[in-house]
């Protein structure tokens, strides 16, 4: 035990004193040289360009939202069963395309009720004024009364009245039919319908679906008033 120890004694003092000559050795062996100096580090390129005044746009991103600037709800204005839907829901519609389609017969026959008696009515009227001419004629002479001479005139303008009466009421037939038509009003997307082929409209005004336009459209967005400058 003895032993070792003064063993390992002697090597650790061994060590101690061999780095002190080792590092003795290293110095003395480079003196006398002259250090070399490093090289320079290379050039960094600078890119260089000249000055120019000009007016240069400037970008803002704001969240904003669109709005359509027409929306209107397309409603039946008579009643009936929706006989046919010719476009699909989000279709996109050109201005004057037919959307749908309202049973037209009653309606036509109403039209045509209306033609006939207007035909019926002209016919009498051409008879009242072949009378009047007549009855205006022989008045002269004394060959009918003053009393039938009014009769035939008074007939005239009931004739013509009735006459009258009849396109009004071709026109409002004819407007009812047109009415069993929807048209867009617009270019633009229909929304989702509410009805479909084989409902039945009790009232005018219905709602069966909405259109939107979708050019032009609005876009709003708030940018803070900072930035308005």
């Amino acid at each position: 035990m003895k032993v070792q120890t003064k063993f390992g004694v002697l090597a650790v003092a061994g060590l101690a004193v061999a780095l002190p000559i080792g590092w003795v050795a290293v110095s003395n062996s480079g003196a006398g040289k002259t250090a070399e100096t490093p090289p320079p580090p290379p050039a960094i390129e600078v890119p260089v360009a000249g000055v120019v005044e000009k007016t240069v746009p400037v970008f803002l991103t704001y969240a904003g939202s669109t709005d359509a600037v027409r929306t209107v709800t397309l409603q039946a204005l008579v009643t009936g069963y929706l006989q046919r839907r010719l476009v699909t829901d989000g279709s996109d519609v050109t201005q004057g395309q037919l959307l749908y389609q309202i049973d037209p017969k009653p309606y036509q026959a109403v039209l045509d009720q209306a033609k006939a008696q207007e035909e019926k009515d002209t016919a009498a009227l051409q008879y009242a004024k072949s009378s009047r001419t007549r009855n205006e004629a022989m008045a002269k002479n004394g060959d009918v009364s003053l009393d039938t001479l009014q009769q035939s005139a008074s007939s005239e303008q009931q004739y013509d009245a009735a006459v009258a009466a009849d396109r009004a009421a071709i026109e409002t037939a004819q407007l009812n039919v047109d009415h069993t038509r929807i048209h867009a009003p617009f270019a633009g997307r229909v929304g989702i319908s509410i009805l479909n082929e084989g409902a039945l409209i009790n009232t005018a005004g219905s709602q069966i679906n909405t259109l939107v336009q979708l050019d032009p459209i609005y876009a709003t967005f708030n940018p803070p008033d900072a930035d308005l400058p």
